[in-house]
């Protein structure tokens, strides 16, 4: 619902603390030849520019205390005249003093309720025999404990949710846009805070820095270990080699200390149509050529960050041709169980990408994921599945 204001007017109630203001100069014959400026105190830090609009909408304002003020003038005058408007948005009524009065009221008498049957039940009890006083009192306990363990889930359940809204967070917002090719991304997380992570960097000189990793578990330490990688790749883009931004983040991990933790991490660097991969225990990227239509498996060894500080890790250069297309993906595809318990594996995920690799990025990716899916069946996702494709143009 919109409100509606003229100079005097006073607004109608809105949702979702939307208003549009409508605002016009009295007394003017020729209003057309009239600008207006506004400002919502509160909201504006400063005055609009001039113009002849006599519209200004707001959206999804916070609570509190505005003044909404308007000025109009001639097209060729200095002077102006302005106008304001007061206004308010309260809380709803469920947070209002009065609610919170409510439930502190209603609270109050449920604790009183419970308490005044609490002690007849126990007066009842002690006329019974010492049996019978036992096996009530061990259900009571039993009972105790389980609301216990249920605060306890709840209270983990708001903190994974409050972790997975970070996680969200921390990735790319967007896709960077390179003349030489396009790219696409996807990740599908197997719980509410999962361990796969991939990031962009895009340089002065038009160079992509990309990365795609896993932490070990999942969970608050999987999301721990991604929150260090992020850290790091934002501080080691720069490096001109993906081999030595590895070696410096596996050095920095294992100068913080984390104990179990570890991080796998596929870093590239791509400029024009040259592309240098160095890998940390990650899964092989494919690369599919598209002049002979054969997929090739780029292949790198090396151990995952945090396990070791001075690992020598391996980097490989490739030339890319136009329409070829790269594939970096997490092990979620590759270590994917049926309902019969058994795995992709390597060789049938090279073959899933190779039928859909001529195609455009997202397509080959939503091959990939209803591939993954059909394979599955019921059997619930055991492992994060992230995918990054890059298609040369």
């Amino acid at each position: 619902m919109e409100a509606w204001s003229g100079p005097a007017g006073k607004p109608r109630p809105c949702l979702h603390n939307n208003l549009r203001f409508a605002y016009a100069a009295s007394g003017h014959a020729d209003a057309g030849r009239l600008q207006f400026q506004t400002r919502l105190e509160g909201f504006d830090e400063k005055w609009s520019n001039w113009s002849d609009k006599t519209e200004r909408e707001y959206t999804n304002l916070p609570e509190g205390n505005y003044h909404f003020r308007v000025r109009a003038k001639k097209v060729y005058e200095h002077a102006s005249r302005e106008t304001a408007f007061h206004f308010s948005i309260l809380p709803p009524w469920y947070r209002s003093w009065w609610a919170y009065g409510g439930y502190a009221l209603v609270c109050g008498l449920l604790g009183l309720a419970v308490d005044h049957l609490q002690r007849r039940r126990l007066l009842a009890k002690e006329c019974e025999r010492s049996e019978f006083r036992e096996a009530t009192l061990r259900a009571e306990a039993a009972e105790l404990q389980a609301r216990v363990l249920a605060a306890e889930n709840a209270r983990k359940t708001q903190e994974l949710e409050a972790a997975r809204k970070l996680q969200l967070l921390m990735l790319p917002q967007t896709i960077p846009r390179l003349p030489q090719c396009t790219i696409a991304v996807y990740m599908q997380t197997a719980t509410r805070v999962g361990g796969d992570y991939y990031d962009f960097k895009l340089h002065e000189d038009g160079t992509l820095t990309a990365a795609l990793g896993e932490a070990t578990g999942h969970g608050l330490r999987a999301g721990t270990m991604v929150t260090a990688a992020r850290s790091l790749f934002n501080a080691l883009a720069e490096e001109p080699e993906p081999a030595q931004i590895l070696r410096k983040a596996a050095q920095a991990l294992n100068a913080m200390g984390f104990r179990e933790l570890f991080m796998a991490l596929t870093v590239i660097k791509l400029k024009e149509q040259r592309l240098l991969i160095a890998a940390a225990r990650m899964p092989f990227a494919l690369l599919h050529r598209a002049a002979t239509g054969q997929v090739e498996e780029v292949m790198l060894k090396g151990m995952p960050l945090g396990s070791f500080a001075d690992f020598q890790y391996q980097q490989q250069k490739l030339v890319l041709q136009k329409d070829d297309t790269v594939l970096l993906m997490s092990d979620g595809l590759v270590e994917m169980f049926d309902a019969r318990g058994e795995m992709l594996g390597e060789e049938p995920a090279k073959a899933l990408f190779a039928e859909a690799a001529h195609r455009a990025p997202e397509p080959i990716i939503a091959h990939l994921v209803e591939c993954r899916k059909a394979w599955a069946g019921d059997h619930p996702q055991e492992d994060d599945v992230t995918f990054l494709v890059i298609k040369v143009k």
